[in-house]
């Protein structure tokens, strides 16, 4: 009999049908488990066999046991696991108890009272003793012992508790005390982490080449970062009872794969992304300056150790190229361990986003804008109002607030003080529309510091009139 109070769990070492397994011990205590075991990740549609044999001991006060004062041991399965052998009353459970008048204390088999069946997931047992005979249970860490030949897993494995209630009545009194172990998946335990910085912001007056300063330099910006927490809880003990760490799980082959309009400007020349280790970008230590493929940029054999202390994302452009804005998407996987001896897969949830590359060009709106099949004409003029040059993007949206065609189209592309005016003929072929419903409007993103835009309507009376809703338009979009 164990001298500490355990329960012993399984790790499947296959992905279907009946698996061999690995024991794995779990600390029972009154209500929780202290520290927490792991067991292996298996997937959540598979029913598997978990074969091998389950062992725990349960520390029980002395109880003087006969037929007007039963004892009785309940145990249950919860989360879908169940019993896939039958429970029985030889060898299923047994206590160190003593009869009256037995100087010494043996294995008593309990009786099963209910349930225990194939595929089910709870019994209730009960210490057997004859009218006018006490049997004693014996006060130890270790007085009675569960057994269980195999669970069947009904949706893979998760996490999943095993309780056990020992009840003993005393009289008129039920004296009870609790006992849970619990699996945890590593799924659960390690949760990707996706940090977005602040916006960085492109200056449009440096001709879009360039960061503003105070994002972390005109050339360099700061994205965010990729991480995870530590295995939770802490601490955590593997299925050798040893010390359980994110290095223990991951292996060293991460890969975080960024994906961004802007990084079409690193495809060339001095520019590129490379990984930090702070978020001051002051470093290339866990990923060296890298050119992007299209707007991809990829890196691997990234360590799990780097990952816990968290990745960071810089983006370094050389000054010459302009930047596209956009957000910046990232992904992050890895595989499990060699040699952790068990079907972990690890689970980093979907792709997130880092920061937003924005810039500090004018934004203004055009409403009702009739569709090319009524009278009212529609003329949209454009004005650069500003000493640089730079695109003039839109994006057109019906009166429902749907958007109507492709986002960010470019309208024109201005010198300095430059103009132009469309018509609505231009703006079904420039979105790739034939007509809407209503009175569509027009979200213009200019790129340069300053513009003034006026929509105007003319109507079959020759009246003209501008339904815009501003005159001009100076600021960040």
């Amino acid at each position: 009999m164990k001298k500490r109070s355990i329960l012993a769990t399984a790790v499947a070492l296959t992905l279907s049908g009946a698996s061999s397994v690995m024991a794995a011990n779990i600390d029972l205590g009154a209500s929780s488990i202290t520290p927490a075991y792991f067991a292996s990740e298996l997937p959540d549609s598979t029913s598997v066999i978990l074969s091998g044999g389950f062992t725990f001991s349960l520390p029980v006060p002395n109880y003087a046991v006969d037929t007007n004062n039963p004892f009785f041991i309940s145990i249950a399965l919860n989360n879908g696991a169940q019993f896939n052998t039958a429970l029985n009353s030889t060898g299923s459970i047994s206590c160190m108890a003593r009869s009256a008048g037995e100087a010494t204390s043996s294995s008593y088999d309990l009786s099963l009272q209910v349930g225990g069946g194939a595929s089910t997931n709870n019994a209730t047992f009960q210490l057997q003793a004859t009218a006018g005979n006490t049997r004693t249970i014996v006060a130890q860490a270790s007085g009675c012992e569960l057994y269980i030949p195999d669970i069947k897993m009904t949706s893979g494995l998760k996490d999943i508790s095993i309780s056990a209630v020992i009840s003993y009545i005393d009289g008129f009194t039920t004296i009870t005390t609790s006992y849970v172990g619990t699996f945890i998946s590593y799924k659960n335990a390690l949760k990707m982490t996706y940090t977005p910085a602040t916006d960085a912001t492109v200056d449009v007056t440096q001709s879009s080449t360039q960061f503003i300063v105070g994002n972390t330099n005109k050339n360099t910006a700061y994205l965010g970062s990729v991480s995870y927490a530590n295995i939770m809880p802490a601490p955590a003990t593997n299925e050798s009872q040893g010390a359980l760490t994110v290095g223990s799980v991951i292996a060293d082959d991460g890969k975080l794969t960024l994906v961004s309009p802007a990084f079409g400007a690193v495809n060339s020349g001095s520019g590129g992304v490379y990984l930090a280790s702070t978020n001051t970008c002051a470093d290339s230590a866990i990923g060296s300056l890298t050119k992007a493929t299209g707007t991809t940029v990829t890196f691997s054999s990234i360590t799990a150790a780097e990952v816990l202390a968290g990745v960071h994302v810089c983006l370094k452009v050389d000054g010459n190229t302009a930047i596209s804005k956009g957000t910046v998407g990232a992904s992050f996987v890895a595989s499990a361990q060699p040699g952790f001896g068990k079907n972990y897969r690890p689970s980093f949830g979907v792709a997130s986003f880092l920061a937003n590359i924005v810039k500090n060009g004018a934004t203004v709106k055009v409403l009702n804008v009739p569709n090319p099949n009524v009278v009212d004409q529609a003329f949209i003029r454009i004005n650069n109002m500003s000493a640089q040059a730079g695109r003039i993007l839109g994006t057109l949206y019906g009166q429902d607030g749907v958007q109507l065609g492709t986002a960010g189209v470019e309208l024109a592309n201005l010198t300095a003080y430059q103009a132009t005016v469309l018509d609505v003929t231009a703006i079904k072929t420039l979105f790739g529309v034939t007509t809407w419903t209503g009175r569509a409007w027009l979200q213009i993103d200019a790129e340069v510091s300053n513009v003034a835009v006026q929509g105007l309507i003319r109507t079959s009376d020759g009246t003209l009139t501008n339904m815009s809703d501003g005159a001009a338009a100076v600021g960040s979009n």
